[in-house]
């Protein structure tokens, strides 16, 4: 178990490790479009939530290339990786008996909000400009996603989501 920034000085003193971590973002980034682009067949939402959904997965296949970008710069191919969904599997186990939209976007809240932590620090080491860079431009993204995400549910569902999301950081290694 780690804190971000422990997380990041192991990653940013390894470039073994840190083209590891570029997979799994490229990796997450495409998993995040699809995850949440289903998320309109299997939840009955308002156009409006259409709308802001197909935005936020729209935004998730931008960043996908760019971080593709930073792959390909590094002579790495990106691709979808055959791994454990260790936060998904925790936040959003097939068994849970609330599935609901609500309960999804409370999940997706606090799923961006965490990677908002991270994305802050990024975007500030001057070691790595061009990833600093990507994240840069991320950033605003996720802040939105993090605000609609939130807008899109309620409290109970973020309360109960909150549970499940302490597991899921637990699942990756991370502490507050």
């Amino acid at each position: 178990m780690h804190t971000t920034q422990q997380w990041w000085d192991k990653v940013s003193s390894s470039e073994t490790e840190m083209i590891k971590w570029l997979k799994d973002q490229y990796h997450g980034e495409v998993t995040a479009e699809n995850r949440i682009r289903e998320s309109i067949q299997k939840y009955y939402i308002s156009d409006l939530e259409v709308k802001l959904i197909n935005s936020i997965a729209d935004d998730e296949a931008k960043h996908a290339l760019w971080i593709k970008k930073l792959l390909t710069d590094r002579g790495v191919v990106a691709e979808i990786l055959t791994k454990e969904e260790r936060y998904w599997d925790a936040t959003l186990p097939n068994a849970l008996e609330k599935n609901t939209f609500s309960y999804f976007c409370a999940v997706a809240a606090h799923a961006e909000t965490m990677r908002l932590e991270r994305i802050n620090l990024l975007r500030q080491d001057s070691r790595f400009v061009d990833i600093a860079e990507v994240f840069e431009k991320i950033y605003p993204d996720e802040l939105f996603h993090a605000r609609m995400f939130t807008e899109m549910t309620d409290k109970e569902s973020l309360k109960e989501a909150l549970v499940y999301h302490d597991i899921g950081r637990n699942a990756i290694g991370l502490v507050a």
